[in-house]
């Protein structure tokens, strides 16, 4: 049975009033990456995760995954340089005894810069990265087993992977069952990638996590990518996306990080107090009829 997660810094509020908030809406699990205590999920002091954790446990939350920034494409890594490696593993120590202070046993992880970073469709030649970014991540599965935790790779556009093919290519490659995907659905689209049939698959049988923001279409091409939008008036099939993974067994989490903040402006909930409050509301309520339909 697939279970709705959300990302706790996507309403717009501080961290304790988004998890009362999201204990009011009937929520049971929550995706940590930033907004807490001003600070992103891999910073945080022992305090603080104390802190928060006593939070969650008290508004009866659960944590599903921490989105990591392990070989973040947002960082000035050298994917040829051992040093910037070996600071990356000891910060997976790190990432790891976080995992086990908020009780879950996922990591999200990403597979470092491509060249042309702002244009997503302008795919790499993954030929000349995969031996490197393959033996690293490895690694980096094997000391996650070693602790009984999940990495789970997420395709982005600005990232060597931004679309399902590329994840296949880089899972097949590493090989090891701590490693899977984490489906950022809109993200496959934004590379050129058709989410459904095409991307789902290549890596139907690969999927630890999925996130799920809306996506619109060219007013010209609705088949071509055209930026984020609100799920339920945007051009994201999630009825066909989800009664898919329903079918082929899928039973993990759906994390919703609606970034209304990447809303073309027009398309911005301006007379809303809260916009990033309501637009998540709006993404919760619509992605549960989908999943309530499917399981009737």
């Amino acid at each position: 049975m697939i279970e709705v997660s959300v990302m706790t810094d996507q309403l717009g509020l501080d961290f304790h009033s988004s998890v009362k908030q999201l204990r009011e809406w009937g929520v049971k699990w929550v995706d940590l990456r930033g907004g807490i205590y001003g600070k992103g999920i891999d910073d945080l002091a022992d305090e603080e995760v104390e802190r928060a954790g006593a939070v969650l446990s008290e508004n009866g939350l659960r944590v599903a995954c921490l989105a990591t920034r392990l070989a973040s494409p947002w960082k000035d890594h050298d994917l040829w340089d051992e040093k910037d490696w070996e600071a990356e593993l000891a910060h997976l120590e790190r990432l790891i005894e976080l995992a086990e202070a908020f009780g879950t046993d996922m990591l999200r992880v990403y597979a470092y810069r491509k060249p042309n970073p702002d244009v997503a469709t302008d795919r790499p030649d993954l030929s000349k990265f995969i031996e490197p970014v393959s033996q690293r991540l490895r690694q980096a599965a094997e000391m996650a087993a070693d602790h009984d935790v999940l990495l789970v790779l997420e395709n982005e556009t600005f990232s060597l992977v931004g679309n399902c093919r590329e994840l296949r290519q880089i899972l097949e490659s590493v090989r090891h069952e701590a490693l899977l995907a984490c489906w950022d659905v809109a993200n496959g689209w934004a590379c050129g990638e058709q989410p459904y049939r095409q991307g789902y698959e290549e890596i139907k049988d690969m999927i630890g996590h999925v996130h799920i923001k809306g996506a619109k279409g060219r007013p010209d091409d609705r088949a071509v990518y055209d930026g984020v939008a609100l799920v339920g008036q945007d051009d994201l099939d999630y009825e066909t996306v989800l009664s898919a993974l329903i079918r082929d067994g899928y039973a993990g989490k759906v994390a919703l990080h609606p970034h209304h903040n990447l809303f073309p402006d027009k398309d911005k909930l301006k007379d809303e107090q809260n916009p990033d409050l309501k637009v998540t509301w709006l993404t919760l309520q619509r992605v549960r009829q989908i999943l309530a339909s499917r399981c009737e």
